[in-house]
């Protein structure tokens, strides 16, 4: 799905525990360093295969965050980067007490709606 129709669906919606999780999300699309990257499904897909993992946990992301934090390369500091925004949406899920498939069905809800503009 495709980030910035998100982002302006997000505008008029209100439930603020959703809201600041799908932001943090917005922001780690964003953030990786993959020219143009748009597509929500696609950066999960590109996340899964960094961390060599068929699931993203708070326990995977922080692994790879951690034996990747000294690498300085540019590709690896946006990439750590983007994966610091994800794995504070996948904390906020923790302390909303929300699974990332309905975080997931609900960006997938939301941009779906009809623009009320």
């Amino acid at each position: 799905m495709d980030i910035n129709i998100l982002e302006e669906k997000l505008e008029s919606f209100e439930d603020l525990n959703y809201l600041s999780i799908i932001e943090m999300f917005i922001i780690a699309v964003k953030e990786y360093p993959f020219l143009e990257l748009k597509d929500t499904d696609i950066y999960i897909a590109e996340v899964k295969k960094r961390l060599n993992q068929e699931s993203i946990t708070v326990n995977n992301l922080k692994r790879y965050i951690d034996s990747n934090s000294n690498k300085d390369d540019v590709e690896n500091m946006w990439v750590n980067t983007s994966l610091t925004s994800l794995l504070e949406a996948f904390e906020l899920m923790q302390l909303y007490k929300l699974s990332f498939d309905n975080v997931y069905k609900k960006m997938y809800e939301i941009f779906n709606s009809k623009s009320q503009k």
